[in-house]
């Protein structure tokens, strides 16, 4: 099982993934435009669009159970150095 600093590795190298778009002064911003592409991927599917809002419910879900207090305060640090 991957540590969250793994998940948050994972996380940073979905955001890198946007190249030359990437705005290294405004991470909001990496993130909104991540999360909208992801949006523009889940509505592809012709047949039957994925239920983006549904599936970012359970990744908050998700997230609360593999978060500790003490970990969101770390990785806020980490963030600012």
């Amino acid at each position: 099982m991957p540590t969250n600093e793994e998940r948050a590795d994972h996380g940073e190298a979905a955001i890198e993934a946007l190249g030359t778009e990437l705005d290294s002064y405004d991470n909001e911003a990496n993130l909104t435009d991540t999360l909208t592409n992801l949006m523009h991927w889940a509505a592809s599917f012709s047949i039957k669009p994925l239920d983006f809002d549904k599936a970012l419910r359970l990744a908050v879900v998700h997230f609360n159970a593999e978060v500790e207090p003490d970990d969101i305060e770390q990785a806020a640090q980490a963030s600012r150095r």
